[in-house]
Order: structure tokens, then sequence, then C-alpha cells
């Protein structure tokens, strides 16, 4: 994939998804979806195969650190691999983070961006709803289910 294709795709996914900047998501890597961070980012020279989509699930509350934490790990085990998505924490803010890579992009099509990236941010939307605003015993829920977001890393 070019830098151009890249931008071209950012473009029809960033109108799929009636963004108020159509070119916003390929010059600057973000765009909000539902009220949810996500961040789009190609290297050309370094990885002209790969885009890297991050989501922001949110801050993750003192009170409840530990078992957000723990729910996060178990997560990626359910996951599997990097190739599906992985739950992190970002350095700089703090926040807990989904990550996906997309390969191949050239083959994907702005609408099934937009498509990615909408159910990526319906999943972060019920993570912040459950995962990252219990607390305690409340904390720990069935992660089998899609209120989980374990199918969150479905389009990938």
């Amino acid at each position: 994939m070019t830098e151009t294709q890249f931008r071209d795709l950012c473009r029809n996914a960033s109108l799929a998804l009636q963004a108020p900047s159509a070119d916003a998501l390929g010059e600057y890597g973000q765009i909000e979806v539902d009220g949810v961070d996500i961040g789009l980012f190609f290297d050309e020279e370094e990885t002209p195969d790969m885009m890297f989509c991050y989501v922001d699930l949110g801050e993750v509350a003192d009170t409840n650190r530990a078992d957000i934490y723990e729910n996060l790990l178990t997560l990626n085990l359910l996951s599997g691999s990097k190739t599906t998505g992985v739950y992190a924490l970002d350095p700089a803010s703090g926040n807990a983070i989904f990550v996906v890579h997309f390969y191949d992009p050239e083959e994907m099509e702005g609408n099934v961006l937009a498509e990615a990236l909408r159910f990526y941010a319906t999943q972060a939307n019920s993570l912040r709803a459950t995962l990252l605003k219990k607390s305690g015993s409340d904390a720990r829920f069935a992660v089998t289910g899609s209120e989980a977001g374990v199918s969150m890393v479905d389009l990938a």
C-alpha cells in the first residue's frame, strides 16, 4: 500500500462514518467514532503491508486497577494472538486500549474499514460500561460473551 492509497482508504472510511472531516483520519491518524477515540497509522517505508489501529477503551480507575488488569489479560488469552488484537495499557495516558494490526490493507475497502471502526467503538463503549466502571468483585464477569469484548477481534 502507498501513502496515497492509505489516505484514499481513510477518506472513504471517514465518508462512510459521516465524520466531520473526510481527510482528518488520513492526515492525522485519528478519528472519533461514537465517542471513542481511534488511531489508525500507516508507514509506507517501514510496514507497507500493515496498518496499526489503536482503540481507546478509557481510563482505568484506581479503585479496581488489579481486577481490570486481570480481565484485560484474560481477554488477551481468549483472543489468542496479536494478529486478532490485544488489550494493553497506553504508556502515555494509562488508559486501557485495544490494538489490532490490519494486514494487506490494500485489499481493504473504505466501507469495510468503517464497519470495523464502528464495531470497535461499540465494543469499547460496552467495555467502558462493564469492565472499566465496576469495582471489586463486580469487576469480574464472564468473558465468553460479546459483552466482554472478545468478539472485538472478529473483523481484524
